[in-house]
């Protein structure tokens, strides 16, 4: 679909696209009050309504984006977070025999364990006197917190519509039900599109 002729329709179905709320795509272009609820009409109107799903459309084929990569990256950021949430600094500790913690050893640290990990410091220094000097090394560790991964399991969550009953909104967006959207995620291929049945 070609660009819209009036250049106040085209410039509110790129506002409205690029993710601004109706009222605010709306009134950034057009005059009016905003309570005189000019934008759900003009939003309605079919020819708008595809331009802007036309413009979303072109927008995730040049950022090569699909729902399915989306979510696949939402899903990888949840699932990381269950490894940041059972992260515990006794992990990273070395220990005595008899279980005390005498310092932080990061080189037998898995993988997993160092991706919960926010911020290193070491700071190194020699102390003592002069004929016999100490070199003292203490290493500071800082936890991830969970939230990217919390925000990534609600995002997952309300696109799954698991808050809320399936329905259309005003503004065309479709909330699916679970039970579908848990069949599309499994049906989705490493390259994004739904994974063949043999």
């Amino acid at each position: 679909m070609p660009e819209l002729i009036d250049p106040r329709e085209e410039k509110a179905c790129q506002l409205r696209a690029s993710g601004k709320k109706q009222a605010d795509a709306y009134y950034e272009v057009f005059d009016g009050p905003p309570e005189s609820n000019n934008q759900s009409r003009f939003f309605r109107k079919d020819y708008v309504k595809a331009r802007v799903e036309e413009i979303k459309r072109r927008r995730a084929v040049l950022a090569d984006l699909d729902d399915a990569w989306v979510l696949r990256q939402l899903k990888a950021i949840a699932k990381n977070g269950e490894l940041i949430g059972d992260a515990n600094l006794d992990d990273y500790f070395m220990h005595t025999e008899d279980g005390r913690r005498i310092g932080i050893e990061l080189t037998d640290v898995p993988r997993d364990k160092m991706a919960a990990l926010d911020e290193v410091t070491v700071e190194q220094y020699i102390e003592g006197p002069r004929d016999d000097p100490s070199t003292i090394k203490k290493t500071k560790i800082k936890l991830k917190a969970p939230t990217g991964a919390m925000t990534a399991a609600k995002m997952i969550g309300d696109w799954l519509g698991m808050w809320a009953p399936a329905k259309m909104t005003q503004d065309g967006t479709v909330t699916i039900r679970h039970e579908d959207a848990l069949a599309l995620l499994d049906g989705v291929g490493a390259g994004g599109a739904p994974a063949s049945e043999e």
